[in-house]
């Protein structure tokens, strides 16, 4: 059964709405964690721009991987550790 035959309406994305590229799971949330590490090296800025909400750029965007489980703050503080024994 579709959700329009359970009377369900599409919802239409808020064009402000900057999370689209959240996709659940493990793999997921440690690809997003490994581009804010190291191959975008967000984490070099994120003292400046944490509390900045526009744009994916801007702090981690972990939160919904963390929130669901499919990331542990365990996880995230060793691959900073990481990220700054390699990087300074």
């Amino acid at each position: 059964m579709s959700l329009t035959e359970m009377g369900l309406v599409k919802h239409e994305r808020d064009p402000r709405d900057l999370n689209d590229f959240f996709i659940g799971g493990e793999e997921n949330g440690r690809v997003r964690l490994k581009q804010f590490l190291s191959k975008q090296r967000f984490i070099n800025t994120y003292d400046l721009t944490r509390n900045s909400l526009d744009g994916n750029d801007f702090s981690s965007k972990l939160s919904p991987w963390l929130a669901n489980g499919s990331l542990s703050m365990r996880e995230v503080y060793f691959a900073v550790l990481d990220f700054e024994r390699i990087h300074g």
